[in-house]
Parts: structure tokens; C-alpha cells; sequence
């Protein structure tokens, strides 16, 4: 059972990760994996028995699994903090784009961000958010966006006919070039552990590349979607 089910479910290879999500692989061989420690608790406990040490053996292993239980707590409260995270993160966010609009794409630089180990508090999903949280004008071709990126996103930006194109990762959709809409980029970054927005410009293989100038007339207060109430700190 421990060895078939590994042979009939690799979702991530190789089958090494200790913790996150990619530890779905070991799930089919939880059944043969309880099973063959089962027998290992049993054998370890006749062995104890056959020396007079049954007491102790009890003891040791009821400690084992106490600190097995433990460590599931331990997880849940990753999973509470990733959500901290991720309220923190997109209200501070959203307070810095107030004037978002048509094919507005955000990147966030990913340096100090707070960051879980169990489970990503930013993740693939990061640019479905906004459409999530806010009903932006069904006439919109391409609603907000936003990406968290390393330091050195602009490394993978190409030019191509005197336009800086780059690769938007897989989400919902499948991984694909765009061109980098003029004006309509929005750069943010952790400092002093808050998200600020730059304005100006960026150089990129050294061509401008013109950053969302601040809006005098933000946009109207947005429709709230499902997340809104969910990620939102403070909303009603």
C-alpha cells in the first residue's frame, strides 16, 4: 500500500518536501504508511513488554504522538497568520491604488514581505484577487491585476518592436507575453513595514518605462466582492 500508492500519485516530483502544499504527494500513503507504523508501534511495544519495560515504552510513545498533536496545532496557527498576512497585505495595497482602471497591473516586490511556512500568504492566485475583492465595470477588457515579484522581475522583460513585453505567469490562465501597458504600471514595495508606491519611472535594457502617475480624482468606491469582507481589515 506504502509503496503502490507512491507509484500511482506523484503530483510533485520528487516526493521530498517536508511542508507546504507540495506535501500532497504523500497523501495516498498515508493508509499504508499508518498502517506499517502501526506495526512498528506494536513490535516496538512487545520488545519493551519482553524486557519488563512496558510502562516506559507506553510513556515514550504517548509522548511521540503528544508531540504529533502539537505539531498540527502548530499548523493551524501558520494557517491563522497566513490569513493575518493576507488581510495586512491587501488592505495596505489596495489604500495605495485608488485609482485603478482598465489594464492596470500592479507588481509588488516580494522582498520583506511577511511570509508563513505551511501555507503561501502570496501565492499563483494573487492576480485573480482584485477581481475578487472589488465588481469592476463589466466593460473593463482586462481588470486590475496584481503580481508579487523578486527584486529582479525586470530581468525577464523583453523588448520587441520598441515595446517592453512580459511573460504574466499561470493562473487562471495559461502562462503568456504582454506588453506593459505606458502609465497604467503601479510598482509597490515594503519600507518601514508598510507597502509604498513609487512614481516616476523605471529603466528597463534601457528603455522608460513610465509609471500610473497619481490621479487627482480617484475612482468611485467599487462595488465589494465575496473577499472583500474576507481580506479587507476593517470592512463591514
Amino acid at each position: 500500500m506504502l509503496g503502490l500508492a507512491y507509484g500511482l500519485s506523484f503530483t510533485h516530483f520528487p516526493p521530498t518536501a517536508l511542508y507546504g502544499r507540495s506535501t500532497s504527494v504523500h497523501l495516498a500513503a498515508t493508509f499504508g504508511g499508518a498502517l506499517l507504523f502501526a506495526c512498528f508501534c506494536r513490535l516496538f511495544l512487545d520488545l519493551a513488554q519482553s524486557r519488563r519495560l512496558g510502562n516506559l515504552a507506553i510513556v515514550l510513545l504517548s509522548l511521540y504522538l503528544s508531540v504529533l498533536v502539537a505539531y498540527c496545532f502548530s499548523i493551524q496557527l501558520d494557517f491563522k497568520q497566513a490569513w493575518q498576512n493576507e488581510q495586512t497585505f491587501w488592505t495596505k495595497a489596495v489604500a495605495q491604488v485608488p485609482d485603478l482602471s482598465d489594464g492596470t497591473m500592479i507588481f509588488v516586490l516580494d522582498h520583506n514581505l511577511p511570509a508563513t511556512r505551511y501555507i503561501l500568504s502570496n501565492s499563483w492566485a494573487d492576480p485573480i484577487m482584485l477581481a475578487q475583492i472589488f465588481r469592476f465595470p463589466a466593460e473593463w477588457n482586462s481588470p486590475p491585476r496584481l503580481f508579487v515579484v523578486p527584486t529582479d522581475w525586470t530581468k525577464s522583460i523583453v523588448q520587441d518592436k520598441g515595446q517592453l513585453e512580459w511573460e504574466v505567469p499561470a493562473a487562471t490562465w495559461v502562462a503568456h507575453w504582454e506588453v506593459l501597458p505606458e502609465s497604467n504600471v503601479v510598482l509597490l514595495e515594503m519600507e518601514n513595514g508598510s507597502l509604498v508606491r513609487r512614481y516616476g519611472s523605471i529603466l528597463i535594457d534601457g528603455q522608460t518605462l513610465l509609471l500610473k502617475p497619481s490621479s487627482p480624482n480617484p475612482n468611485p468606491d467599487w462595488k465589494k466582492g465575496a473577499l472583500y469582507p474576507l481580506l479587507i481589515s476593517g470592512a463591514k
